[in-house]
């Protein structure tokens, strides 16, 4: 079992609505309709800057009090752990080079008008979703749904138990294991988000290199 590459394959089996939708302004509207091209985020200047930084805060939650497994092996195993709580995350790794642009299944939500449009210059555009994915993977990016709160603790806490053994057998030292599991974190951290979040039901278009826009 691989926890990064299940996720990532259990997003893309999701079901591909019909129609996904981009909230917008009007200027950026117009360029879109223009230019026939949409322009993706560095996912660090999104507009909640911690989104991305959602997973390393499950990620401590999960060791020090939400997972009775996990704080065993913490207790256990207090080099590793206070590697983890220390070094993880994307500040002492290498920063994020992932582009994003968000869209959703949901065509006309009251709260997603309210946070990414202002009043009286907001609109919704539509595509379909099989031709943008078409598009997306002939690129190098990937579409694929956003999965949100208890739905990837599994898989943050495969990736955690993995770090423990791994540790334990002395396959690795504490710094090499952490790095593993930021490595492992910086591939799914643009797919996960809180629950609160999970009424917009959120897609996203990601690049994770620098390769050229889409």
């Amino acid at each position: 079992m691989n926890p990064v590459t299940d996720l990532l394959a259990d997003a893309l089996a999701r079901s591909l609505p019909p129609r996904l939708s981009h909230y917008t302004n009007g200027r950026a509207l117009i360029s879109i309709l223009e230019k026939n091209e949409l322009w993706a985020t560095q996912i660090s200047y999104m507009n909640d800057s911690q989104e991305y930084n959602y997973i390393y805060t499950l990620t401590r939650e999960l060791i020090r009090w939400r997972d009775p497994e996990l704080c065993a092996l913490a207790q256990q195993q207090p080099e590793l752990t206070l590697q983890l709580l220390d070094a993880l995350g994307p500040r002492w790794s290498n920063p994020p080079v992932c582009y994003v642009v968000s869209l959703t299944a949901g065509n006309d939500n009251l709260n997603l008008w309210r946070a990414y449009t202002s009043p009286g210059d907001g609109y919704s555009i539509a595509f379909r979703s099989q031709h943008l994915r078409e598009q997306a993977t002939r690129q190098g990016w990937v579409l694929a749904p956003i999965v949100y709160g208890d739905s990837a603790r599994r898989y943050v806490s495969e990736i955690l138990r993995r770090a423990y053994s791994d540790f334990a057998a002395s396959k690795f030292g504490a710094r090499e294991v952490t790095d593993r599991v930021n490595e492992d974190f910086e591939r799914i951290a643009p797919f996960v988000k809180h629950q609160a979040f999970a009424d917009e039901n959120e897609w996203r278009i990601v690049l994770e290199t620098n390769k050229s826009g889409l």
